[in-house]
């Protein structure tokens, strides 16, 4: 019997993960205001295996960091979010307030079709209780359309630093950024995925041109059910140095996390952003020991 996640979503995600707020979670038309904005994204394809039971569960193909990636933000004058449009080179995916289901009530805007086999979360800047980033924001999504097969990924998109603004720094100083991150985390049997979100912290050593990366308050939301995952859930903090070359705006190194099956292993990349590298953010990709636990997620932090 074929039991991937991509065919599990379930409608009483409507009802836990998005409340009662409806299409418009937040309400308040007025007048709409879009922002265009570009970045980097990183993409993996979930395909079922050949058999049936499909041996294996299902094979993962990590498509690596893109660019020129965008996200077409629609915001009312509220500051909710109305519609949200993003491009790959390997998706096209849309949610509206008319036809979707998006919820404003917190920073984290999550968003999904009715059937929530296509679902994102995004973090909006401009939400009362969220960190007025200026520059810069970041998303995650699952879309498991057709029901054999999907997509997970991850972009940061913004309004990058010139390479030759960036700060040359003082020798020994470490300049602390902290954010926020979410993603995409599918275990190794391929039968469940989680939204998680967590805490960044991001030590900037600009003279060294060295980044030292960690999540921390890590939680997981099962897609499927809306259920947290509070008892022994596996550990997806995400450590890792990331590096870049001087004048060059784009940094990234291997990140590590525990996971579920012996140890999970990838790269982030990223890039500053603002006038003067006021902001950050990247994307990141992680497997498991068993080439089939995944954790797909993106972040954004400031000074």
């Amino acid at each position: 019997m074929k039991k991937l996640w991509l065919k599990c979503f379930c409608m009483l995600l409507v009802a836990i993960l998005f409340g009662c707020g409806g299409g418009g979670g937040g309400g308040g038309s007025g007048d709409l205001t879009t922002q265009i904005l570009t970045g980097i994204s990183q993409d993996t394809d979930f395909a079922e295996g050949p058999g049936d039971p499909p041996i294996p569960a299902f094979v993962i193909t990590d498509h690596g960091v893109s660019q020129g990636s965008t996200a077409t933000i629609r915001y009312r004058a509220n500051g909710t979010i109305e519609r949200i449009d993003i491009k790959t080179d390997y998706v096209d995916l849309s949610w509206s307030a008319t036809d979707d289901i998006i919820n404003n009530d917190r920073p984290f805007v999550y968003a999904g079709d009715k059937d929530v086999l296509k679902f994102g979360v995004f973090y909006n800047p401009l939400h009362p209780a969220a960190d007025p980033w200026a520059y810069q924001t970041f998303g995650a999504w699952a879309d498991a359309r057709p029901i054999d097969a999907g997509t997970v990924g991850a972009l940061s998109v913004g309004t990058p630093t010139p390479g030759d603004a960036i700060p040359d720094g003082v020798i020994g100083e470490v300049i602390p950024f902290t954010g926020h991150s979410a993603g995409i985390y599918t275990t190794s049997d391929g039968t469940a995925a989680y939204v998680t979100e967590s805490a960044v912290s991001v030590g900037v050593n600009f003279e060294q041109q060295e980044l030292l990366f960690q999540t921390s308050g890590t939680t997981l939301t099962n897609i499927q059910t809306g259920l947290d995952w509070d008892v022994d859930p596996p550990n997806l903090e995400v450590t890792g140095i990331l590096k870049y070359i001087a004048g060059e705006n784009a940094f990234t190194g291997a990140v590590t996390a525990n996971g579920a099956t012996g140890g999970m292993t990838g790269t982030s990349t990223g890039q500053f952003y603002g006038p003067a590298a006021e902001e950050l953010g990247g994307v990141f990709s992680l497997t498991g020991a068993d080439e089939l636990e995944h954790y797909s997620g993106a972040y954004g932090a400031a000074q």
